[in-house]
């Protein structure tokens, strides 16, 4: 299925993975941020984090967009775009409303009317006015259980948390201790986990900060 899917796309000049999170705002992983169209898409799906890079475990997008750059290196003297690839997160699992999916369907069409894929019908819809929060994924704060247990949120995704900021804290039912997670970063809280029981080392939480933060190895979302 995999191979189909890439024989289906790597030609393609946008390749945009459409999901949704568990708990999240809209959001976006877009393999190659210098794009010139890369922009335009967030404002048009309305991302309130943008967040670019080739993750370490090579997801579809960026497998779409990698014959691209090989081709610009073996042919230097080739005028070439390189695809527009991306990963877009519609909220979470819970959001799905008919106004909602009005509106991201619209966002879509506005930034396929905008690139020329289709012909505007009519007047064109103006763009999202959401401010999106720009940057990479060694900026990301993967907010990791410290502890077993239950999960209860402080902050939600949406919301500015500064360094030290509590996200949320680990209730050991057994007990009653309670663990506090806190942000290493300041930045948006883009999502989080939608259990809320949870095993030390899963991520509960994600945050797009602005700074570079120490990545752990591997899968962020074990």
């Amino acid at each position: 299925m995999k191979q189909t899917l890439l024989k289906l796309a790597v030609d393609a000049d946008f390749v945009l993975d459409a999901h949704c999170a568990d708990e999240a705002v809209v959001y976006a992983y877009v393999s190659n941020p210098e794009h010139p169209a890369a922009n335009l898409l967030s404002r048009c799906i309305g991302s309130v984090a943008t967040i670019g890079g080739i993750p370490e475990s090579l997801d579809f997008p960026a497998a779409c967009l990698l014959p691209w750059r090989a081709a610009k290196h073996f042919l230097p003297d080739v005028s070439v775009t390189e695809a527009l690839t991306a990963t877009l997160e519609y909220r979470g699992t819970r959001g799905l409303r008919d106004d909602v999916a009005m509106d991201d369907a619209r966002g879509l069409i506005r930034f396929m009317e905008a690139v020329n894929i289709l012909t505007p019908n009519g007047t064109p819809q103006p763009q999202s006015q959401i401010e999106t929060c720009h940057t990479t994924l060694n900026c990301v704060d993967y907010v990791r259980a410290s502890a077993p247990g239950v999960v209860i949120f402080s902050k939600g995704p949406g919301v500015q948390v500064y360094p030290g900021e509590e996200v949320a804290q680990i209730l050991d039912p057994a007990s009653g201790d309670r663990h506090s997670l806190k942000a290493r970063g300041s930045g948006i809280i883009f999502g989080h986990l939608y259990s809320q029981v949870v095993v030390p080392g899963s991520t509960v939480a994600w945050i797009a900060c602005n700074s570079s933060l120490e990545q752990e190895p591997g899968d962020p979302y074990p």
